[in-house]
């Protein structure tokens, strides 16, 4: 189950899908994107993450500390990254969220830093049911944009594969958060977790039995207004059909 993800920087992203780029022709021929292909819409998708990290330092990015703010690199359980969520008014917005619901809201209901232990994954197929996650799948859905994530084999954990989607560069995952409150100071955050599914693709089953509940671009707004219907909710996650996903060696990257 991912645990961590990437944000990546616009010369980061485009070196990563150059090589997914190559072993895409290197397995399918000349109907995958060329180098210069990877480069000329690279642009587009920095923008767009751009664009979210502007929106979320507008919200609330002056509620935390500079130094826990992940921009770029490696995003763990209990770090604070953007994610994507509906505002009342019914428009995209986003925000900076800590990345993990603390089990210990179970007993005292607040959040203490650092967290003790997270719950960083939902199963997608049962998250309307459980209740540790039916209340907030049903009110407070959310997008988490990244740029890949990282998995290794069960039972190897010196073996970690990194997996992008090289046609477009930024994904994302579907996820549902809750507001938890500061022990400490008083003050309120959000905190979310990531929805997971069963893979198709044989080279990401290879790798681990799940993946990220991946959603397209276009049905972001669907996903984050699709109501309070657990079967509606349910039906439109059926429907989710993940992308074709380079699955990358971490060691390619460093050669």
């Amino acid at each position: 189950m991912p645990n961590r993800y990437l944000l990546m920087t616009d010369h980061e992203v485009t070196e990563t899908r150059s090589i997914a780029a190559r072993m895409f022709r290197e397995r399918f021929g000349t109907d995958s994107l060329s180098d210069d292909d990877v480069k000329k819409d690279v642009e587009n998708t920095i923008l767009r993450y751009g664009n979210i990290l502007k929106l979320a330092h507008e919200n609330n990015g002056k509620s935390f500390e500079t130094s826990e703010i992940m921009e770029r690199g490696l995003v763990n359980p209990g770090l604070i990254a953007p994610v994507v969520r509906l505002a009342p008014s019914g428009e995209i917005a986003a925000e900076f969220m800590r990345f993990g619901f603390p089990l210990t809201q179970r007993f005292d209901n607040t959040y203490k830093s650092p967290f003790p232990d997270f719950m960083y994954n939902a199963r997608s197929e049962t998250v309307t049911e459980k209740n540790m996650f039916a209340d907030h799948v049903l009110a407070r859905r959310c997008i988490v944009p990244i740029m890949g994530y990282l998995e290794g084999p069960m039972g190897y954990p010196d073996r970690e594969f990194l997996h992008v989607d090289y046609k477009s560069g930024l994904m994302y995952f579907a996820g549902i958060y809750k507001p938890v409150r500061d022990k400490n100071t008083g003050s309120q955050i959000s905190v979310y977790c990531l929805l997971t599914q069963d893979p198709e693709q044989p080279e990401v089953k290879k790798v681990h039995q799940r993946m990220p509940l991946l959603i397209e671009r276009d049905n972001i707004k669907k996903w984050l207004a699709c109501g309070t219907s657990p079967a509606n909710i349910q039906s439109f996650i059926a429907a989710q059909k993940a992308p074709l996903l380079a699955v990358i060696n971490r060691t390619a990257l460093k050669n």
